[in-house]
């Protein structure tokens, strides 16, 4: 699970996650970003397991695979917000 989960979940998961706070909180906030520190997502949580979730068992597979999956999630948060909410901002 998590970034490790099968690309077309996780982008869609991150996306409806996405969708949800553009609508909640779109009134309220004008600069958004998708994904902060994502480096350190990657390779502290699934290289060195300095950080959550804390892997260290696969540091030739998984940073990569959590990088990628984060990549898609931003791309997919990206076109939500160009198609249903830039106008509105």
């Amino acid at each position: 699970g998590g970034w490790l989960g099968p690309k077309t979940k996780v982008r869609k998961a991150f996306g409806a996650y996405a969708r949800a706070c553009f609508k909640h909180f779109g009134d309220r906030v004008k600069h958004w970003i998708t994904l902060n520190e994502p480096w350190c997502m990657a390779i502290l949580g699934y290289n060195t397991g300095e950080h959550a979730p804390g892997h260290t068992d696969a540091p030739e597979l998984e940073p990569y695979q959590a990088g990628h999956n984060m990549l898609l999630a931003h791309a997919e948060a990206v076109a939500i917000y160009r198609t249903d909410f830039a106008a509105q901002g």
